[in-house]
């Protein structure tokens, strides 16, 4: 009857799924907001002073390792490299006449003993003229602003034809790029060198570039955060 089919009691099923507990590892994720600096940072300066008479580098342009970046006028040190030349042939000859005065034959220096090599040296300013045109030869050396790796240039504070003073260019090597960010003090045991890390710049967050942990700074700053440096592939 009616009654009886609403006095039936509905029977329903309840499916359960069941899974086995296993020991395992399990990923902690670590999220951080950090900035990109280029992993080889120089700031170039000329060694030697004068002016500057050719930028072959400009801003954003590229230097390979060894590359001249910029040039100053080299007339005045030519002038004392090649002074130097003639003292030390000068000194050179006076040299050969302390030995020959000293009983030993016209230009031989092998079966001379070295303590008599060494005081006809002193004695004929040989020594002196020798490191005189070393000197000359560094500072005219001096007047080529080479790269000391390859990068890029930026940065570039003077012109030719100014007096060179203070800082040039930098020099920016990015290639690789430096990710420096922070973690709390309680993360600090999660972390280790080697880790890898991804990351997202700002610009588009659709691009992963994955890289690894190469410092973690142990000093806790006063925010109660630890510095964490890693590397990635420009």
């Amino acid at each position: 009857s009616a009654s009886d089919d609403q006095m039936r009691h509905r029977i329903e099923r309840n499916e359960v799924t069941v899974d086995t507990l296993r020991r395992r590892d399990f990923v902690r994720e670590l999220i951080s907001n950090g900035r990109l600096i280029a992993a080889r940072r120089s700031t170039l300066s000329f060694p030697g002073t004068g002016t500057i008479v050719a930028v072959h580098k400009e801003n954003g342009g590229y230097a390979e390792r060894g590359a001249v970046i910029a040039r100053l006028d080299t007339s005045e040190y030519a002038v004392r490299l090649r002074k130097s030349q003639l003292a030390l042939d000068k000194s050179r000859l006076e040299f050969y006449d302390v030995l020959v005065g000293l009983g030993y034959p016209v230009g031989d220096t092998v079966g001379v003993p070295a303590e008599v090599l060494r005081l006809a040296r002193i004695r004929s300013g040989y020594a002196d003229a020798a490191v005189s045109l070393q000197s000359a030869r560094s500072d005219y050396e001096r007047c080529w602003l080479r790269a000391p790796f390859s990068g890029k240039v930026a940065d570039v504070r003077q012109r030719a034809y100014e007096n060179a003073k203070g800082e040039f260019c930098t020099l920016l090597d990015d290639s690789r790029l430096n990710v420096r960010f922070t973690v709390l003090e309680s993360e600090y045991g999660l972390l280790r060198c080697g880790q890898e890390v991804v990351v997202v710049p700002f610009a588009d967050q659709r691009k992963e570039v994955k890289g690894r942990i190469v410092a973690i700074n142990p000093c806790v700053d006063e925010h109660g955060q630890v510095q964490v440096d890693a590397e990635v592939v420009n």
